[in-house]
């Protein structure tokens, strides 16, 4: 075979990634193309990275909203990652089921007046488990997390997380690694 293309990424962040992923995801693209990520210091991730730091080895996380359950594609990519590094052997990281968490719930903190102030809101939730789906929601399930929507803004917080809950122990799903969860995948959190 004719001599590897060579590829550069600068970059190693969710896109260079990303990238690098595609390119070399195949026996054949490995053949073809010789890929080099370039990243500034020792960690990859770019805005999504997370470490410890200081010391009580603190998690310093920027990443934690980033996978938001709408992004199919970056779940399927790290799905099959996953499952190469246990094709490999390689356990350090974990698996996919326990990597990520589903969350639900967006609490922002705002400093107005002299004092601290929490919003906590209460994202609409789904059944489907993002990289799963072939396309869009069906049009019942985008007009279901609208209402669920109105209703987290519009009634006192303790009814509506009532209310949910019922709702979710009627239906509960199974969720990675058959699971049980009652959360439907809005948001995934990174577990370090």
């Amino acid at each position: 075979m004719a001599d590897k293309k060579k590829i550069a990424i600068l970059g190693g962040g969710p896109a260079g990634l990303a990238a690098a992923y595609g390119l070399s995801a195949t026996s054949e693209q490995r053949e073809r193309y010789d890929v080099t990520v370039y990243q500034v210091g020792w960690r990859a991730g770019g805005k999504c990275a997370s470490g410890r730091a200081g010391p009580t080895n603190r998690i310093e996380q920027n990443g934690t909203h980033y996978l938001f359950g709408c992004y199919d594609n970056g779940f399927r990519m790290l799905q099959d990652v996953y499952g190469e590094l246990e094709k490999a052997g390689i356990e350090d990281l974990g698996t996919f089921d326990k990597a990520f968490i589903p969350r639900d719930l967006l609490v922002l903190k705002q400093f107005f007046r002299g004092n601290w102030r929490t919003w906590p809101i209460q994202l609409p939730t789904n059944r489907v488990m993002p990289g799963t789906r072939p396309g869009l929601l069906r049009p019942g399930e985008y007009v279901s997390m609208v209402v669920q929507f109105v209703f987290a803004l519009l009634l006192p917080r303790r009814l509506f997380l009532a209310l949910t809950a019922a709702s979710r122990e009627s239906s509960t799903s199974s969720g990675p690694g058959g699971q049980s969860t009652n959360s439907c995948w809005v948001a995934w959190v990174g577990v370090s």
